[in-house]
């Protein structure tokens, strides 16, 4: 894939705010905290000015994982996570405006929790739609999860769900009161509705996601349907489901790819997007001006020799500031 170097006289006139999140607490594994380098690597190895260009912000775990009591049980790391995540929202809703586009570059998926609330509360009446793009739903509670590992649960903390009729679990007192300050972050819950969430290459969840995905009827492009109609298709379906949302957020893992492509992430699911399909369909959502936000997640380089996530990742983020400046200055 070529890379197209944003014009830089263009990017002036875009409100465009970049934001590492450098916090991998929320998966089973480390690294995924120095992804947002990674990217940031890459930008410079190519030459890119956008990290010297944009404002850029930086968010950070006071400490690593190992030591912290939390280690174990339903929700693990889950006060330090609510910590974090209560800073992002902070910082989303203070950046957030109708002129802005925020590209947030994070380590594990637990920090879209804080992403999410930041945009509910910069338009606590107005909908929000999501489109996720991951290879697992993150809908799972303290009260489902087979693992406590909070990068999946920040779908179901932002629609402010337990799941008791499907618990498995019994966390003790000390999650459960974290649990509700995670879904309680920017103070609305929930942040939007399970009609306005659109999932896209899903292929890997637990029965109780199952359930859940059957009982709120969330709508998901599965990899096979992603083939059989196209991107474009695909994408047009997402933004017809999401018509009346007047502000959208994409969240994009990067297990959602092949692991031929994305090896460098904690959790590779076989049969994924291609780079190329990617690209496209985010190019597509992004040039939608509801689009208020782009994340990027699970960039873990130290499973990797290189740094050839970090450069798929800048790939795209180039791509995607290239179409936001693009509409700031073609904007009336």
């Amino acid at each position: 894939m070529n890379s197209k170097q944003v014009n830089v006289n263009i990017l002036d006139e875009m409100e465009v705010q970049i934001i590492l999140i450098k916090s991998d607490l929320g998966a089973s594994r480390r690294g995924a905290a120095l992804g947002p380098d990674a990217i940031r690597k890459a930008a410079s190895d190519k030459g890119s000015v956008m990290f010297r260009q944009f404002p850029v912000q930086v968010l950070q775990a006071t400490t690593n994982a190992a030591g912290i009591g939390e280690s174990e049980g339903w929700g693990k790391h889950l006060e330090q996570i609510a910590t974090i995540c209560e800073h992002l929202t902070g910082v989303v809703y203070k950046e957030s405006s109708q002129n802005s586009f925020l590209l947030l570059l994070s380590g594990d998926h637990s920090m879209a929790a804080g992403t999410l609330a930041g945009i509910k509360k910069r338009y606590p009446e107005e909908p929000i739609g999501v489109v996720w793009i991951d290879a697992h739903a993150d809908l799972h509670s303290p009260y489902t999860s087979p693992s406590g590992n909070l990068h999946g649960m920040p779908l179901a903390a932002a629609l402010g769900l337990d799941s008791l009729h499907l618990q498995r679990n019994q966390p003790d007192e000390h999650t459960k009161q974290q649990w509700e300050r995670f879904k309680q972050l920017g103070g609305i819950s929930p942040k939007f509705k399970p009609e306005n969430l659109v999932y896209v290459g899903l292929r890997q969840t637990e029965q109780e996601e199952d359930s859940l995905i059957d009982e709120l009827k969330i709508p998901v492009f599965t990899i096979a349907e992603v083939r059989a109609k196209g991107i474009a298709q695909v994408a047009a379906s997402i933004l017809e489901q999401l018509k009346d949302c007047k502000h959208l957020v994409v969240s994009f893992d990067v297990d959602s790819l092949d692991p031929t492509v994305s090896k460098a992430t904690g959790t590779p699911v076989a049969d994924g997007l291609t780079q190329e399909e990617a690209l496209e369909l985010l190019r597509i959502l992004c040039a939608d001006k509801r689009t208020r936000c782009l994340e990027i997640v699970e960039i873990n380089p130290e499973l990797e020799q290189g740094n050839k996530m970090g450069e798929i990742g800048f790939e795209i983020v180039n791509n995607i500031l290239d179409i936001k400046t693009h509409q700031a200055s073609h904007a009336d």
